[in-house]
């Protein structure tokens, strides 16, 4: 288990933090709670009400999705990686979208959405660093969705599935409001 001066290292030398400084650094570790995870051990499951953040400090965490009676893995994070960040900016009725697992043993910092909110509007420049860093994560991965999304449509044969892409995005637009 890192204390809290080996933690601040740890929390600089993840890419995340690159334009971070030590303070800064020390602020958002001060912000944590320190987790430790036996693998297997869920950090939350699908349709919990956790709006959380979770920086990996060691190990790894695997990102599933259930359905009826096996898992789909959607992601398998590393040191350094990060979760959570959805529910940071934009907190869902219904729930986390999927679960998180540690895959092995791992130690993950967790923020909260209640201290990332009150060091903006304590008007800390770190945390509006930390949410402008996930809005460009969001928009990478929204943007890479978008073109998996598209080669699947384009691949399937027929005017049918080309009309079907076509009303998916008009529903995006029209429901979404862009």
């Amino acid at each position: 288990m890192a204390d809290r001066r080996n933690l601040i290292e740890l929390v600089e030398n993840i890419p995340l933090f690159k334009n971070f400084s030590r303070e800064d650094c020390k602020k958002i570790c001060e912000m944590g709670k320190l987790i430790n995870l036996k693998a297997g051990e869920k950090v939350f499951s699908e349709g919990d009400r956790d709006d959380s953040l979770y920086i990996i400090l060691k190990g790894k965490i695997k990102i599933v999705k259930s359905r009826v009676d096996k898992y789909i893995l959607l992601a398998e994070l590393d040191n350094g990686d990060f979760f959570g960040e959805m529910e940071i900016l934009h907190p869902s009725k219904s729930g986390r979208t999927a679960s998180a697992v540690a895959g092995t043993d791992a130690e993950l910092l967790k923020i909260t959405k209640d201290e990332i909110d009150k060091a903006i509007n304590n008007s800390h420049l770190y945390a509006f660093k930390l949410v402008h860093f996930f809005a460009k994560v969001l928009c990478e991965r929204l943007r890479r969705m978008d073109e998996a999304y598209t080669q699947l449509f384009l691949e399937q044969k027929g005017e049918n599935k080309i009309d079907e892409l076509k009303h998916f995005r008009e529903k995006l637009i029209k429901e979404w409001g862009f």
